[in-house]
């Protein structure tokens, strides 16, 4: 059985011999049974016959063969039963072997591969390949044969002293600690050969070293135990190497992937790393087809039906614990994610983000899009939609929202399946808003004031706005966007309206602004006059502003330490300096007096003069740390023209450019009217009436006469001349309604808490005297908006002020069409009516 031949071993190993079958004892005379060896040269050889340890097994021989000359000859085994009476011829059955002891010419080094899972081998085994890859991670095994001259394989050669050498040792190195292991192995005859099996160490670093074996000698410890005749013939050395790239362990891409149901659709993995030798296989074989192009490293999947099947890759040349493994599944379409920002600027763009979703709620490859007909749909067309070719990421559409009209619509990503069915997303509400600004677009502050940034346009309802400002140390902003100057310097201040991400939960920027902030010192006072001749009997406000027009009293009239405004005039009776408000019988206290009402009494021309004085010079809101600072302007007052002779009223309408006003009389409806402008022939009339009176100014300056008739029904013509001039509006002026009367008479220093008044705006010309119509768009606004509320009025020029808590805010009203035309009141709010208390109230007082 083994050998099945001859046996080759070197000098000094043995062969153990195994010999089946031949006469068994005779059952009668067990004692005459013998096994006889015998060999041709007793002296190079010894010879051992020994059983089974277990039991006496009489169909197996074993015979150990210990080399101790260089040599060959023939081996016999005689078994039979020697003769007796009871058996006299019995049966005799000899076998014959061949053992050889010679040298090695020849060693040879293979890879060790073990395939577990499969029946298959690695394809550099029948290559007989000497550059064969291992991996860097785990420690490789050689397998290490010896031949002789004729080529046959040693089945022992364990006396060799074999040396191993690794030429890069950081790479790959043999261990003391590892010694070679010799393993016997059936060689698929029956017959045993001896493997030597070395483990080499890696050091998980890829490249390329060479592993070589050389037998130098003869072991001596295996020598003087077979006791081998002395002298002989020295070994000539013999080796073998092998060339090992270290290489990663093979790796697939993706690991997991989700593949659509559609017979145009394949995916593509990619195999990397490893020996180069793969084996594919599915766990599924009804799902998925895998069709593995080596040259490519490419494992193409092609889809069958839905469902879920993975992808074993088994390296045949590498030691691998396990297979790399793919999960893929296929699947049809569940439903479609859309997500956008539901906030857009007019003008500006936003990205919209679409997802198809499988039945696990998996994404789609965006690859798949175009077996799917993907689209996203507006509901209206307020924006339009553009695809783009770039890719947030392999799973995304993204399509480029632009808003051109404002309102609201909503948003659909719809596709269409393997069958042609449409598939709808949930719609989306997206808002196109109108331009986000702050307003003022600068604010200028002494140090200690105080204003209140607000907005216009942006999404609705306005999410709230986060306010920052880039240098603290000059100003700081509250939340709700007032600013406080703090020292002499710029800043800006930024708002920012923020909208939360549907997907992610995370709040993103929809909309932001900028707002530049001044905060400086009061070099000088200026008083601010829109004119400096006006006929006795009108009034024009003066109010109070710094060097520059952006120096107006928002930016100092709240201060705090605050400043206080004392007006006089240099010669009396000419001007009455009034307070505002005066005519709602309200006495403001100096410091908030930074605008005043002046009223023409007599003719005569008197200095107008300010002083401003800081109730703290130490806060350093005037220049140089001045304690006041003054201004003085001269006013001219004229006498209104008059008809003495006769003594008769000659009164106009005046009008603003481009205004209308509808006449009345007091006999409309009674009579017949008609109405016409009165001209010579080379004269332009700067006004036009129609037939129902409706008069209508161009932008011509001048004067025009109108004749307004009246028939009566009982036969009798009236008719009244009057002239209308055109002439461009001066200044106008803010004035409160009603007038608040108090029981003893005592003129209130606020406006009482609680209380609803009407301030109506009023225009004059270059010389004083009231518009009865004009032309102007007014915008009004205060410095900040918790203490009142303002709303519009039943006209144009009318506003209405509810007071609502205790504090001082600024009123501005201005045309924004017309430069210049502005004016500034103080809103100072009060308790007018409170009990009078002692002390503190407790819990449980009674009032």
């Amino acid at each position: 059985v083994d050998p099945s031949s001859v046996a080759l071993v070197t000098l000094g190993s043995s062969k153990e011999m195994l010999f089946e079958g031949g006469p068994k004892p005779w059952v009668l005379e067990p004692s005459k049974f013998f096994r006889n060896i015998t060999s041709e040269d007793t002296d190079s050889i010894s010879l051992a016959l020994f059983g089974p340890s277990t039991s006496r097994n009489y169909q197996q021989h074993w015979i150990l063969v210990t080399c101790q000359a260089l040599g060959e000859q023939v081996i016999a085994l005689s078994v039979g039963n020697k003769p007796s009476v009871t058996n006299p011829f019995p049966a005799l059955e000899p076998a014959v072997v061949k053992f050889v002891c010679a040298p090695p010419s020849r060693l040879t080094l293979t890879p060790v591969y073990a395939s577990p899972q499969l029946d298959l081998s690695c394809p550099l085994l029948q290559q007989n390949k000497q550059v064969v890859p291992v991996s860097s991670h785990r420690n490789p095994m050689l397998d290490l044969a010896a031949y002789d001259q004729q080529g046959r394989r040693f089945d022992n050669f364990s006396s060799l002293n074999i040396q191993w050498e690794s030429t890069r040792p950081l790479l790959a190195s043999i261990r003391l600690e590892l010694p070679m292991q010799l393993v016997a192995r059936d060689d698929g005859s029956g017959q045993k050969k001896l493997h030597g099996l070395q483990a080499i160490s890696v050091h998980e670093a890829s490249g390329t070293t060479a592993i070589s074996a050389t037998a130098t000698g003869y072991q001596q410890s295996h020598l003087s135990t077979a006791r081998v005749e002395q002298p002989y013939d020295p070994l000539v050395p013999v080796s073998a190497s092998i060339e090992l790239i270290l290489v990663e362990d093979v790796r697939v891409s993706p690991e997991e992937v989700t593949i659509y149901n559609h017979p145009s659709v394949q995916a593509e993995l990619h195999i990397r790393e490893g020996s180069g030798y793969f084996f594919l296989n599915t766990s599924t074989m009804d799902v998925i087809k895998v069709v593995y192009q080596e040259a490519r490293g490419v494992a193409t999947v092609h889809p069958l039906l839905p469902g879920m099947s993975t992808i074993m890759i088994h390296d045949l040349c590498l030691a691998f614990p396990a297979p790399a493994k793919v999960d893929v599944f296929v699947s049809d379409i569940q439903e479609l994610y859309v997500r956008v920002v539901d906030k857009v600027e007019i003008g500006k763009t936003v990205k919209a983000y679409v997802r198809v979703l499988d039945f696990h709620k998996k994404p789609f490859l965006a690859k798949y899009f175009a077996f799917m007909d993907l689209k996203l749909r507006a509901a209206s067309q307020i924006i339009t939609l553009v695809a783009l070719d770039e890719a947030l990421d392999n799973y995304t559409a993204t399509f480029r929202i632009h808003g051109v009209a404002i309102g609201q619509t909503s948003l659909t990503a719809t596709v269409m399946d393997k069958a042609g069915q449409r598939i709808n997303s949930a719609s989306q509400q997206i808002e196109v808003f109108p331009p986000f600004r702050l307003i003022p677009r600068k604010v200028t502050l002494i140090i200690g004031a105080m204003m209140q940034i607000t907005s216009e346009g942006g999404p609705q309802p306005q999410s709230n706005i986060l306010f920052s400002i880039s240098n603290e140390s000059v100003a700081v902003v509250n939340s709700a966007g007032l600013v406080r100057g703090l020292a002499v310097g710029n800043g800006t201040v930024s708002g920012v309206v923020q909208a939360v991400d549907a997907e992610t939960g995370k709040l993103v920027i929809v909309s932001q602004d900028l707002v530049e902030v001044e905060v400086l010192l009061l070099q000088a006072v200026r008083i601010r006059a829109p004119i400096t001749r006006m006929r006795t009997g009108t009034q024009m406000p003066v109010y109070i502003t710094g060097i520059t027009n952006n120096q107006n009293p928002f930016s100092f009239g709240n201060a705090v330490p605050g400043l206080t405004f004392h007006w006089s005039v240099t010669k009396r009776d000419i001007l009455d300096i009034r307070g505002r408000h005066h005519e709602a019988s309200l006495q403001l206290p100096s410091q908030y007096n930074f605008a005043m009402n002046v009223h023409g009494r007599v003719k005569g021309r008197t200095g107008l003069r300010v002083v401003v004085k800081a109730l703290d010079p130490a806060a350093g809101q005037l220049h140089g740390l001045a304690k006041e600072l003054a201004d003085e302007i001269q006013i001219q007052v004229f006498e209104k023209l008059l008809l003495l002779n006769p003594e008769i009223e000659a009164e106009q309408i005046l009008m603003s450019p481009n205004s209308f006003i509808k006449l009345q009389t007091n006999r409309d409806g009674a009579a017949s009217l008609s109405y016409r402008v009165l001209g010579g022939p080379e004269k332009v009339p700067v006004v036009h009436v129609d037939e129902k009176g409706f008069l209508t100014s161009g932008s011509v300056i001048g004067t025009s006469t109108i004749e307004v008739t009246a028939q009566e029904t009982f036969g009798a013509n009236q008719t009244i001349i009057f002239a209308v001039k055109v002439s461009p509006v001066s200044y106008l002026r803010i004035s409160m309604s009603p007038v608040l009367h108090t029981h003893n008479r005592e003129a209130l220093a606020a406006l009482p808490l609680g209380m609803t008044v009407t301030f109506t705006v009023h225009f004059h010309d270059n010389s004083g005297d009231i518009f009865h119509a004009h032309n102007s768009v007014l915008s009004f606004a205060t410095n900040r908006d918790e203490f009142v509320q303002i709303g519009k009025g039943a006209t144009n020029h009318t506003c209405v002020v509810r007071t609502i808590s205790v504090g001082l805010t600024l009123l501005s009203v201005w045309d924004a069409e017309h430069v210049g035309l502005s004016d500034f009141v103080p809103l100072p709010v009060q308790q007018a009516i409170s009990p009078e208390l002692s002390g503190a109230l407790v819990v449980g007082d009674v009032l």
